[in-house]
């Protein structure tokens, strides 16, 4: 997404273990989008690079107060559209930008799913297909992609879904001085 906004950039990945961090905002009964938030930062911070600006960001699938993370294997996938089929489930997103260990900004998406009611047969066929890349996602529903066709319909930004709120991140980046006015 960055890349085709025209941006510039290094992918570092944080090392952060997310399921201690989850389990620990479980603990606390911290909702989605305090979760996804903290985990945006934490993957911020876990990256040091000098006078670099990082961006973290993450998401949660949240239902009925469960989070979904992205499914280990494709026997999980299954487990997950299955419960979701039908459904109208929340999508959280969130980004910040940190330099210097400093938080210059951060901002959260919330996306409304609704999945529509799909056959046992269409479930295999999109998992067996869809393969390792669907496991990329929370909820294995990838919309940019096959996904589209699990869905019947979402309110909330294209970009925050895909895993990124583009737009205002960009908008951010401008405030920074970091792209052109």
């Amino acid at each position: 997404m960055l890349e085709s906004a025209g941006l510039e950039f290094d992918v570092c990945f944080s090392g952060v273990e997310e399921a201690t961090i989850k389990d620990e905002g479980r603990k606390k009964k911290w909702d989605a989008r305090k979760m996804s938030m903290h985990l945006a930062v934490v993957k911020a911070s876990a990256i040091k690079n000098g006078h670099a600006y990082i961006i973290g960001a993450d998401q949660i699938l949240e239902y009925e107060g469960s989070w979904f993370d992205k499914p280990a294997h494709a026997d999980e996938a299954l487990l997950q559209l299955r419960h979701l089929r039908g459904q109208h489930y929340r999508l959280w997103t969130s980004v910040c930008i940190k330099k210097n260990n400093k938080l210059l900004w951060d901002y959260h998406a919330c996306s409304v799913m609704k999945m529509r009611f799909f056959s046992d047969d269409f479930l295999t066929a999109y998992i067996k297909k869809g393969g390792d890349v669907i496991l990329s996602s929370p909820g294995a529903c990838l919309l940019d992609g096959m996904g589209a066709q699990l869905l019947d319909s979402y309110e909330g930004d294209y970009f925050s879904i895909l895993g990124l709120p583009l737009l205002p991140l960009l908008d951010a980046l401008r405030m920074h001085n970091m792209l052109g006015r």
